[in-house]
């Protein structure tokens, strides 16, 4: 009898200590989600000089240092056009892990006169 009540002691620690531990490790992926105003984003150009042709910048964002991947991490939209001379918008998307948006501008200027 003492065997058995031994036992199912044990179970019983056993099954709260897996509770704990799923409980405690799933707040910590909750945790993990980070906002992309909260990462660092850079576009390749800021400043474009008008050429008669569609120009978008890169972009390239990281998180404590770690590059994030594009369709994975972020997904990034451009304004309409980026054609004429003018101010466009590039809108980064969190996906997975990373949520919200955020937006950065580049310009497109007009040619040097020759």
């Amino acid at each position: 009898m003492k065997k058995n009540h031994h036992l199912h002691r044990q179970i019983h620690l056993c099954l709260i200590i897996l509770l704990l531990l799923f409980c405690s490790s799933s707040q910590v992926f909750a945790a993990a989600r980070v906002n992309v105003k909260n990462t660092r984003i850079k576009l390749s150009a800021t400043k474009l000089t008008y050429n008669k042709k569609v120009q978008r910048p890169k972009v390239r964002v990281t998180y404590k240092g770690k590059v994030l991947k594009e369709k994975k991490n972020y997904i990034v939209k451009y304004s309409k056009g980026c054609k004429k001379v003018g101010t466009y918008t590039v809108q980064i998307i969190g996906k997975g892990t990373y949520t919200g948006t955020a937006k950065k501008q580049f310009v497109i200027l007009p040619p040097k006169a020759r």
